[in-house]
């Protein structure tokens, strides 16, 4: 292969390596978000609150805290459609973004194949092309659902004077 497309391919995946950075760096920060949101209903500072909320071990479980937290501090509120549709979509885009972040990546010129893993990291049979274009527009989407999260909390806890 010529120098040429060596090249070609070192520019192709040092941009789709970029754009799964970014995926991981904006679903760093709206998990954040989400823990502030714990934090917040439990009613402890951010000191223990950190050293709780650091403990629970996916984006599932959190959302559980949230939602078991929401529903003590105003009863019936998590159990309302809109709280549970925000809280569903929120761990779509968790199960998505473990996906482009863990799953296996091949690089031929022109074509990136995000190959899944199984629990078990055994390949699935089954590549899906997924171009780095693609990649930056779901940080972008995790992005902005984290802007609209930060909403819906400063919504929900202005009225409990938890905001």
């Amino acid at each position: 292969m010529p120098s040429s497309d060596f090249a070609f391919m070192k520019q192709q995946d040092q941009k789709h390596y970029s754009a799964v950075g970014k995926v991981a760096v904006e679903w760093t920060r709206f998990e954040m978000r989400i823990a502030e949101m714990v934090r917040m209903l439990a009613g402890v500072n951010n000191k223990f609150g950190e050293c709780i909320t650091v403990q629970v071990a996916n984006t599932a479980r959190m959302l559980d805290a949230l939602s078991a937290l929401a529903e003590l501090r105003s009863p019936g509120s998590a159990g309302k459609k809109p709280f549970k549709k925000r809280l569903d979509r929120i761990q779509g885009l968790a199960e998505r973004r473990n996906r482009v972040v863990h799953d296996e990546w091949t690089f031929d010129p022109g074509v990136t194949t995000r190959w899944q893993n199984s629990a078990r990291r055994v390949h699935k049979n089954t590549p899906i092309d997924m171009s780095a274009d693609e990649v930056e527009k779901f940080a972008t989407e995790i992005k902005d659902a984290c802007h609209e999260f930060v909403a819906f909390r400063r919504e929900f806890l202005l009225p409990l004077k938890l905001w």
